[in-house]
């Protein structure tokens, strides 16, 4: 199967980067966000966190 080139720039993957994604497992693909999250929380500014839980408190 030959690589489906994207249509336009607001595609961020092509159907073989999606394939191959699919054959990951599961365990790997939520090891990866949640480092994802993790660099993120230690990135994110105190203000933002707490802004961030304000919302959540309020339903967002």
């Amino acid at each position: 199967m030959g690589s489906k080139e994207n249509k336009n720039d607001d595609d961020w993957f092509n159907l073989d980067q999606l394939i191959a994604y699919m054959k990951v497992p599961a365990t790997k693909k939520l090891d990866h966000t949640e480092e994802v999250a993790r660099f993120f929380f230690k990135l994110t500014p105190i203000e933002n966190k707490r802004a961030w839980e304000k919302l959540k408190e309020e339903g967002f």
